[in-house]
């Protein structure tokens, strides 16, 4: 049985030039470097060593993902024989107990021999233009790169509170997807909300309030127009990443609703409200998600614009999570610069076949000027529907605000409603 001693001795004694061997070396570690072998996360390490308590073990090349070391390169002097062939890959193989490397590479820079070290049978005889492309295809590679990256998203997980589900992947072509219902329930605790309020509010026009109850019916435009165009790519700019609003189709089948959880507020009516000569529409909430509605508050980021949520995400996406319904959850991230605004929303994805729209049409936006669709539902027909008006109060400013009170309640007594109209309690408003 040849040794390990043997094998260096043998190495150690041919019949060669030093200075051809050093060039030989110097040449194949070259190669690797300028492969994509040394692009992160990869890396190639020249000369690896590896201190025992007896001795210091040198390899030619290491070549390692991330932390994790994937192979040990042998550079030998011929590999034109059986006998030079064996004896690399035993020198390679005795010393596994070492450097734990699962592949092991043997080469004279003109022939390249990648084996498995757990399994002596398996070999592959390579030639120097596709050695690289076969290392970073090979299958133990590909596993421990899963390895490498599932343990940091269950690492990144459990530190932040989402333990449960460390458990909820599939794997497929290099990529995690959530388990059948779980992503939703993953977005869902992600944003666990502060307030678990069952009411919100809704600044508008007078006018606007008015022919909601006239018709019993409440509008939702496409995502298309929202005021501010930096919230819809607000995710995809905090995670360095682009997601499927590149599509037109989905923004033209994604509506949108803002509300807030900040009751009779000046701010509020300022922003919204028609500078306060506008109404306030006072919305139960009969449950937190039907069928193809999402309502939820919104998440943002602290005072210094940082959003520790979108972080986790932003990780999770580097390591190769996918998720699919992130083009929905995403409208539910705000910057700090709105964050006094308290915001809840209600986010609708037509499917164009849904039974629960009463209409649907297209508008031209007077502010900005923007073609857009809207989807119209029925309140009083379409239990579906998350929200239910129960009251109505009328701004600071409201034009013959008494009148109009009492005009509005004999329109909810026609109608037999029971909803409730009254007036802001703020008092001083300029």
């Amino acid at each position: 049985m040849i040794t390990f001693v043997e094998v260096n001795h043998y190495l150690t004694h041919k019949i060669v030039s030093m200075n051809d061997f050093e060039l030989k070396e110097q040449e194949t570690i070259n190669r690797l470097l300028d492969s994509d072998l040394s692009k992160s996360p990869f890396s190639v390490t020249p000369h690896a060593r590896w201190h025992t308590s007896t001795s210091v073990i040198e390899f030619n090349i290491l070549i390692s993902y991330k932390s994790t070391n994937l192979a040990v390169v042998e550079i030998t002097q011929s590999l034109q024989d059986a006998q030079s062939i064996e004896m690399a890959k035993i020198k390679i193989r005795d010393a596994y107990h070492i450097h734990n490397c699962p592949l092991g590479i043997i080469t004279d820079n003109i022939y390249f021999y990648i084996f498995e070290i757990n399994n002596k049978d398996h070999y592959q005889k390579c030639t120097s233009d596709n050695v690289v492309n076969t290392l970073l295809n090979h299958k133990l590679v590909h596993d421990l790169i899963y390895k490498h990256k599932y343990n940091y998203i269950k690492n990144l997980l459990e530190n932040n509170g989402l333990k449960t589900f460390t458990k909820c992947f599939n794997k497929n072509d290099g990529n995690f997807y959530f388990k059948k219902n779980k992503e939703e329930i993953f977005w869902k605790q992600l944003l666990i909300q502060k307030h678990q309020t069952s009411t919100i509010y809704r600044y508008t026009s007078l006018e606007t309030a008015f022919l909601l109850l006239k018709n019993m019916t409440y509008r939702m435009y496409g995502i298309v127009s929202m005021n501010d165009k930096s919230e819809i790519d607000y995710v995809d700019a905090y995670c360095n990443t682009k997601t499927n609003t590149s599509s037109n189709q989905l923004l033209n089948n994604s509506f949108i609703s803002s509300c807030s959880i900040l009751k009779d507020n000046l701010t509020m009516w300022r922003l919204y409200g028609d500078d306060a000569k506008g109404a306030c529409l006072v919305f139960d909430i009969k449950t937190d998600s039907q069928k193809d509605f999402i309502i939820h508050e919104v998440s943002y980021a602290d005072q210094q614009g940082n959003d520790p949520k979108l972080d986790i995400i932003k990780h999770l996406i580097e390591y190769d999570v996918i998720f699919k319904d992130i083009d929905k959850w995403k409208h539910f991230f705000k910057s700090k610069d709105y964050s006094i605004e308290e915001e809840v929303r209600l986010i609708f994805q037509d499917t164009l076949k849904s039974s629960i729209v009463k209409n649907r049409d297209w508008i031209k936006s007077n502010d900005y000027s923007i073609i857009n669709p809207y989807v119209e539902f029925n309140l009083l027909k379409t239990p579906q529907f998350p929200l239910q008006l129960k009251e109505i109060i009328l701004g600071p400013k409201c034009p013959e605000r008494e009148t109009n009170i009492y005009q509005l309640q004999e329109l909810i007594r026609r109608k037999k409603l029971t909803i409730r109209v009254k007036a802001s309690d703020i008092k001083n408003y300029r």
